[in-house]
Parts: C-alpha cells; sequence; structure tokens
C-alpha cells in the first residue's frame, strides 16, 4: 500500500497544508477527547523502545450543518528508535541535522515507500468513512519530516506539541450516534512497522430534536401520571374530594388502589434509577450517557455550581461532547454543565429543601385558608390540629421517602467519597443529612413494627396520614413490608454512590438488589390482587435487572467492541422507554379515559353507583349491554359468587343478579324475588319455565317473558321482561285493566326492573260489604278460622272468603294456581297470576304430625348429639361438652404447661 505512494504527486501538498492550519487555528475551541492507544503492547513496551508516535490529547470540531465536516487532531511526540545505536541527548545537534534520521519519523522510509495514514471510521458496525492511504507528513501541524522529538514541550500545553489532523465530510449529522475512530500511522521502513495508533468515540451533538425528545418525554409521562393519579384519587366512583383521604388512599377501596397505583412516586424513581445508572464507572458508548444526563432533573441536579462558585463546564464544544472524569458521576456532572464534583451534593441538596419549604408553606396556607373559612362560616365539623402536624410531617415523609431517597442516599456516599477534595462544611452536610435519613426511617419502620392492631395503621387518619405514604397501597396484613422497598432502595444508593471507584461491584450488588425484591414481591404479594401491583413491580424490577446485567458489557476490562456496546446501550435505552411508555404513560392514559367514562355514567349501577373491575378490559366489554339491553355474552347467565355481597347488591350485568327464574339466585333467600314475580331474564336469553322448590315456600311457577304461562297481558309485562302484579286494576266489561286510582297509576309509572311499588290496602269494610257483610279490622287474627283475612291487599288470595259466583270454588293454598282459579273474586279475573305462597307452620309435615303440632326444634342441639347414645357428655366427670370443629366425643383438651 505504501509503494502506492512512492510515486504520489506533491499536487495535494497545499491541501494538506490548509487542513492541518485551519486544525490548529481551532485548537483553542476544539473537544479534547478520552482516547486509547491501540498499538501493540510489545511495541509499547519494547526496550529499546521501538520508534512510535505517543499521543498525548485528540480533539474533534464537527460541523452541525452541511457538509458535516469532522476535523480530528492527536497531538503527541515522537520516541524510540528504528535501528540499534546509542540514543542522542535532548541537546545533541543531531536532533537538528534534517539529515541525519535517527529517532526520527520520515517521509520516505528506508525501503523507499512513504510513511502512510490510515484511518477508519464506524457507527456500530457500518462503515461511516474508510480513508483511502495518505501521505503522513503533508498532514503533520507544529512540525516537519523528519519528525524527532520535542524534548521541551509542555505536554499539559497541546500548543507546544507536533500533531496530524484528520478532515471529511461525512454528509450526515449523525445525531443519536457515535463515530468510533481508528487512526493509524504506518512506517515507510522496512517491515512497515506501525507507529502510531489512537482509537477514540466521537459523539456528535444531539441536536435540539433529540435532546427536548429526551428531556422532557419522561417529565411529560411523569406529569400525565401525576394528573391520572390525582383524577382518579378526586374523582372516581370510589374516590373523595376531602384531601386527607385522598392523599392518604384513606379506605383503600381496591378499585381505587388500581386506578391510582403505580403512583407518581413509582414513575419519579424509575427516572431516577435510568439517570443513576449512567453515572457508574463503566466505558459507555458515546451516546449513552449525554442521552440520559437529560434527566438529571430527576436528581435535583441542575447546571449550577453553589460551591465552586465557577462558570460551568461546556461539555458540548464545536459540535462534539467533550467529558471526561475518573468516576462515572464526575462525567455525568460535566454532562449536566457543573464545575466541580463538589457542587453535585450541594445542588441537590439546596434545591431538595426549597421544594420541602414548598410543601410545607402550602400545608399551611391550606390550614390556615381552612381555619378562615370555617371562623367566617361558624363552623365547627372537625378538628384542624389532629391533623396539621400529621399532614405536615407525612408529606415531608413522602417527599424524602417516597420521591427523593434515592438521589439524597446516593449522592451524600458518593460526597463522603470525594471527601478528601470537598470543602469539610459540604462533607458534614452530608453526613447530617444522611443521619436524618437513617434515623427517620428506622423510627417510623420500628412504628409500623410494633403497631398492634394492624387495622390501626389504616383506620386511625393521624396514623395513616403521618406514616401512610409508606404502606397505603399494601393489603392489611403487607404493612411491615414497607421495609424490603426502602432496604432495596438504601442498598442501590449504596452501590450507585459509596461504590463508584469498582465499576464491576457497582453492577453485583444492583443486580442483587433487583433479584431479591422480585423474590420478595412474590413470596409476600404485599398488594391486593385486583391492584395488579405485584405484576407491575415484579416487571419493574425484571427490566432493571436485565438493564444492569447488559450493562457488564460496558466494563473496561472486558474489551467489548464499540459496534457491540453501540448495540447493547440502544437496547438498554429501548427497554427503559418501554416501561415509561407502556408501564406508565399507557396506564395514565387508561386511568384518565376510565374516570372520564364513569363520570359521564358508563358501567353505573342504579343501586351501587359504578360496577366493579376495569371498564377497559375484554372481559367487562363483553359483559356491556347493547341499545336493546342484551349482553354481549348471549345465552350465559351470571357467573357471579353466591356469597359475594357486592353482588347481591347489584343489578347484574345485564342479566340481573338476584333473579330466581332462569339463572341461579344470588341470595339463599328468593322471597322478595318471588314477591316480585321477576321474570326468567331478559328476553330472548334465558328459558321460560324454570321452576323453583326452595325451602320452606311451596310450589312457585316461573314468569316467561310474555307472560303467556301465567296468562298475563303484555300490559302486565315490563319492556325488560319483568312481570309485575297488577292485581289492584279493575277489570271492566271489556277486559281492559283499568287501575283504581291516580296514586296507583303513578306508582306503577315509576316502577324499576327490581322494584316493585308497595302494593295499595285494600278497604277491609269495603271489601266486606262485597261479599254480603261488614268486617271489623283488627277483629280477626291470622289462625281465627276460615273467615280470617291474612292478607288484606288487593291482590292477595281471596280463598278465605265465600265465593259470590255461583259455582266458583274457594281456592286451596296446598295447590298450585292455576289461571283462572281466582273467577268471580273482586280484584281478579281469569288472567291474574298466582302471587308467592309461603308454608304455614301448621302445614309443615316436619311439626304438624296428626294433626298434633310439634314443638319448634332447638337449633342449639347439635346433629351429633342425635347420634350419641350415651350418658350426656357434661356429666362426665372427665368430658367437656364441646362446640369446636374437632370430635365432640373425644376427651377435652386442657392448656398444661411444658413441665407437667
Amino acid at each position: 500500500m505504501s509503494a502506492l505512494l512512492r510515486r504520489a504527486t506533491p499536487a495535494l501538498l497545499p491541501v494538506y497544508l490548509y487542513l492541518c492550519l485551519a486544525a490548529f487555528a481551532s485548537l483553542a475551541h476544539a473537544a479534547f477527547l478520552n482516547f486509547d492507544n491501540c498499538l501493540d503492547p510489545a511495541t509499547i513496551t519494547s526496550n529499546p523502545l521501538q520508534l512510535q508516535w505517543i499521543p498525548l490529547a485528540l480533539d474533534a470540531k464537527f460541523q452541525r450543518e452541511s457538509p458535516y465536516r469532522l476535523d480530528v487532531t492527536i497531538y503527541g511526540n515522537v520516541s524510540g528508535q528504528q535501528v540499534q545505536g546509542v540514543y542522542p541527548g535532548p541537546n545533541d545537534p543531531s536532533w537538528q541535522n534534517e539529515k541525519d534520521t535517527f529517532g526520527k519519523i520520515q517521509d520516505i522510509g528506508s525501503s523507499g515507500n512513504y510513511s502512510t495514514l490510515l484511518a477508519d471510521f464506524k457507527t456500530l458496525q457500518y462503515s461511516a468513512y474508510n480513508a483511502k492511504a495518505a501521505k503522513f507528513c503533508p498532514a503533520v501541524v507544529n512540525g516537519t519530516c523528519p519528525l524527532g522529538p520535542y524534548f521541551h514541550a509542555n505536554d499539559t500545553d497541546p500548543s507546544t506539541l507536533p500533531a496530524f489532523v484528520i478532515s471529511h465530510d461525512f454528509g450526515s449529522a449523525y445525531t443519536f450516534a457515535s463515530l468510533a475512530a481508528t487512526v493509524r500511522v504506518i512506517s515507510g521502513d522496512v517491515g512497515a512497522p506501525d507507529l502510531a495508533c489512537v482509537s477514540a468515540n466521537i459523539t456528535p451533538d444531539l441536536g435540539p430534536t433529540i435532546t427536548g425528545l429526551i428531556t422532557w418525554l419522561p417529565a411529560t409521562i411523569l406529569i400525565v401520571k401525576g394528573l391520572a393519579t390525582l383524577a382518579a384519587a378526586i374523582w372516581s366512583p370510589w374516590g373523595s374530594s376531602d384531601i386527607f383521604r385522598w392523599s392518604s388512599n384513606y379506605g383503600r377501596d381496591e378499585d381505587q388502589l388500581r386506578l391510582v397505583t403505580p403512583g407518581f412516586g413509582d414513575c419519579l424513581q424509575y427516572i431516577q434509577f435510568v439517570t443513576l445508572t449512567g453515572a457508574l464507572s463503566l466505558q459507555y458508548p458515546g451516546f449513552y450517557q449525554p442521552a440520559v444526563s437529560q434527566t438529571s432533573w430527576s436528581l435535583l441536579l441542575f447546571n449550577e455550581s453553589y460551591v465552586s462558585h465557577g462558570n460551568g463546564t461546556q461539555s458540548l464544544i464545536d459540535g462534539v461532547y467533550k467529558y471526561n472524569g475518573t468516576y462515572g458521576m464526575t462525567a455525568m456532572s460535566q454532562l449536566i454543565g457543573m464545575t466541580s464534583i463538589e457542587d453535585i451534593w450541594a445542588c441537590m441538596a439546596i434545591w431538595l429543601l426549597v421544594i420541602a419549604g414548598i410543601v410545607v408553606l402550602l400545608c399551611q396556607l391550606g390550614f390556615l385558608t381552612r381555619w378562615i373559612y370555617r371562623t367566617a362560616t361558624n363552623t365547627t365539623e372537625e378538628d384542624l390540629r389532629q391533623k396539621n402536624l400529621p399532614f405536615t410531617l407525612g408529606n415531608m415523609i413522602r417527599l424524602l421517602f417516597n420521591y427523593f431517597i434515592l438521589p439524597i442516599v446516593a449522592l451524600s456516599l458518593f460526597q463522603l467519597v470525594i471527601a478528601p477534595t470537598s470543602p469539610t462544611s459540604v462533607v458534614v452536610c452530608a453526613v447530617l443529612l444522611l443521619v436524618i435519613m437513617i434515623l427517620a426511617a428506622a423510627w417510623i419502620l420500628r412504628t409500623i413494627f410494633t403497631t398492634k392492631p394492624r387495622t390501626y395503621l389504616f383506620d386511625d387518619m393521624p396514623t395513616v396520614l403521618l406514616y401512610g405514604p409508606l404502606y397505603n397501597t399494601y393489603s392489611d396484613s403487607a404493612a411491615p413490608f414497607a421495609l424490603v422497598p426502602v432496604f432495596i432502595t438504601f442498598m442501590r444508593a449504596v452501590a450507585l454512590g459509596a461504590v463508584q471507584p469498582s465499576g464491576i461491584g457497582q453492577i453485583i450488588v444492583l443486580a442483587i438488589c433487583e433479584v431479591i425484591l422480585i423474590l420478595t414481591l412474590n413470596g409476600f404479594r404485599p398488594f391486593q390482587n385486583q391492584t395488579s401491583m405485584n405484576a407491575y413491580h415484579t416487571f419493574f424490577a425484571a427490566v432493571r435487572l436485565v438493564a444492569v446485567l447488559l450493562s457488564i458489557a460496558f466494563v473496561t476490562s472486558l474489551g467489548v467492541s464499540e459496534s457491540s456496546k453501540g448495540w447493547i446501550g440502544y437496547a438498554i435505552l429501548l427497554l427503559h422507554a418501554c416501561v415509561l411508555v407502556f408501564g406508565f404513560f399507557l396506564n395514565s392514559l387508561q386511568t384518565i379515559i376510565e374516570v372520564v367514562a364513569r363520570s359521564l355514567g358508563v358501567a353505573g349501577d342504579a343501586q351501587t353507583g359504578a360496577i366493579r373491575g376495569s371498564i377497559l378490559n375484554l372481559r367487562m366489554l363483553k359483559m356491556r349491554g347493547d341499545t336493546h339491553g342484551n349482553t354481549g355474552e348471549r345465552g350465559r347467565g351470571t357467573r357471579g359468587s353466591m356469597m359475594s355481597d357486592a353482588a347481591i347488591l347489584q343489578d347484574g350485568d345485564g342479566g340481573g343478579y338476584g333473579r330466581v327464574s332462569g339463572g341461579r339466585s344470588r341470595s339463599l333467600s328468593a322471597s322478595s324475588q318471588q314477591l316480585l314475580n321477576q321474570a326468567g331474564g331478559r328476553s330472548g336469553t334465558m328459558g321460560a319455565n324454570s321452576a323453583h322448590r326452595l325451602s320452606a315456600f311451596g310450589d312457585f311457577s316461573s314468569v316467561s317473558p310474555g307472560g303467556a304461562e301465567l296468562g298475563m297481558s303484555p300490559s302486565q309485562v315490563d319492556a325488560d321482561g319483568f312481570a309485575y302484579d297488577n292485581g289492584a286494576a279493575m277489570r271492566n266489561g271489556n277486559g281492559n285493566g283499568v287501575l283504581a286510582d291516580k296514586k296507583e297509576a303513578e306508582l306503577l309509572q315509576h316502577t324499576q326492573t327490581f322494584y316493585r311499588p308497595p302494593r295499595v290496602r285494600r278497604t277491609t269494610l269495603e271489601l266486606g260489604a262485597a261479599i254480603g257483610g261488614a268486617v271489623a279490622p283488627g277483629t280477626k287474627t291470622r289462625k281465627s278460622g276460615s273467615g280470617s283475612s291474612d292478607s288484606p291487599y288487593h291482590d292477595s288470595p281471596t280463598a278465605d272468603f265465600p265465593s259470590p259466583v255461583v259455582g266458583a270454588t274457594q281456592h286451596n293454598r296446598s295447590e298450585s294456581y292455576e289461571p283462572g282459579s281466582f273467577a268471580g273474586y273482586p280484584g281478579r279475573d281469569s288472567s291474574s297470576p298466582a302471587p308467592a305462597y309461603f308454608q304455614s307452620r301448621e302445614e309443615n309435615s316436619s311439626e304438624n304430625v296428626g294433626g298434633v303440632v310439634s314443638p319448634r326444634p332447638d337449633y342449639a342441639v347439635r346433629e351429633v348429639d342425635q347420634y350419641y347414645r350415651g350418658a350426656a357428655l357434661s356429666d362426665l366427670p372427665t368430658r367437656k361438652l364441646k362446640t369446636g370443629p374437632a370430635d365432640p366425643t373425644g376427651p377435652a383438651a386442657s392448656a398444661r404447661g411444658w413441665v407437667k
């Protein structure tokens, strides 16, 4: 390759000189980057030292507009010798003699070939620019060939050192990418040994679009999550407008917790984790740390230098990011714009005090406003003095332990790591804040562990306001689980702050923390199942664990290629973005949609106010009724549990909870439903004929949706398919039902699906006159014989009165009612349905044997006593009557001491 340059024309010499002068002129504004000397270690450590270029600094300049020119300048010095011989001293005149080439880089080597410059730029595994072989000497600035050592140059001042430059127009901004540059210089001597090899990552400016997206997308997701949580806590059907209740999740309704979790604090802590894991002491891809540093606002770190009082650090110079530091936290501070690492803790602490002061001020202003209002309106509905201090301190606990515990502990511990180079006052304040956090956590967790009973932690309002932020999303028995996230967060902070000198140590501790969190979450399951928070936090911890394990590739000693590290960096950022978008943002949108939809009446219930569960899942969408009242699951009855109290109180999900015909009853007592004469179900959904025989009830005949089975007219059947006994309607000669009065007509107009208005009590005297005699109210009892009326209503059976119609027989209550059995009675015609019938005690076959009424059964007598034929257990001296689930005939257990 060098042979091709042997006959190269000198026409390109002015071009090279122009490029070198342009690069040297921009030295004052160029960015110094980290680089690696990629020469063969055998060459670097050879003795005597082989002739080579020793790189000392690397500058880069990238234009932000077309043609996107990149200029790379590598400063260094020449050392070593190409042949055996005595190495002259620094003042030897041979160094000034151009004809003497000992220890110098020549333009044309001993083999007759030119010294050659090669350059290769890659992004990931793609080649952005592979420079053709070019002469080395024309690219040299601040020196000429033959190029010897500069003995009197200052290594800390690159302007006194020789350098060479590589330039190229890339034609693209390469935003959110890194250029892995490798530059080599090959000698023209025999064997063509390498004279120089330098590799570096060059990260162009992310640009305003990418920077704004990375900065504001997490912030927007966090704000939306906060608004969704606030809306669900206040305006959901299970929320409350009382700030003390919604801020503390008082009552902890399952659906309410489902809407407010994962909350604002969970999202903020995840963003903090992403930012701090970008400050580990690892060798990241060039774009990774500039990207995650855009979310430093979550750590309360800004471009401020409160301790060093400097002007800040410009990490973006000439279109290239420049950051350098021993620790990952140092590089992060430079990317943020701080002057020195001693400004990190002070910036966080000052902004934390500002936020805490604002929170306290707002709390006191709120209480003052409420006090003024109560004084002006002369109301004393509650005592604010019992809530002021707990509410204010509870917000401080929420601020310190739910929102900023990770940056507080991590940055305080890092301040101790750099204590030798920091002011004493800053170190003392960091230790004081750390001690306050540890003591406060110990006191709060001790209170949670020692409080008995546990319900006091959830039912006492001052206690919930004060300590609730740590456990108010857990189930009743899982309040002590608050220790686990606090302990895990402390351990994460130790890894992120105190273990900064060892990158691999940080990875190990962080991985252990996530494994412990996953195991404890699935072992204790502290959250209620309906909230799905156990799954949410397990998913978050699993993603964090994967991201930490992938970060192993960034350990410097492993020597992973830049292309591989680039792909891994993108994968980690993609995982975090998926968590923020799918785990928090979409969850927030779902919460907002559900709250708005429920406020507009979706999934409402006339009796309970709201149907439980999310209205956006597939099952709920199937159960929603159409415009005709039919459910999505046609031909299927309710699947609710009979023991569900909530289900007993609800109408149902389209088919009606609690119905007897066509589906199983929600309650073991069906008397109210039989009295309502409910139909078997919605039209076309259930079978019409379904007889139910329950204990203490006689025979019932179910009513079909059309009412045909009981001979009812369509006007007596509700539009929803439920029949109502309209026995108070007096029939005219044409058979049309005419309501007796306006009052009853109004009652029937307001009839609801599961509600039957009270039947109008008939006038006893008028009824007696209609059958030929007056009956005085209260003169007969239920058991006074056949002439008594035990149902003094218009629609009750009148079998106890003689029939005024010839041929009509008295009704026998032991028989099933048939259509026409009430023909001839006042208020009844052949189409009237049969009312509910309850068996009397006298008719009960178990109590009425041979006309002799047996005494009521004694339910205190156990079934086992009927089988035991021996002496009474209580009469035996060594036996006691027991009522527990154990063997009642066995010997009674007595509590005895361990000694006996």
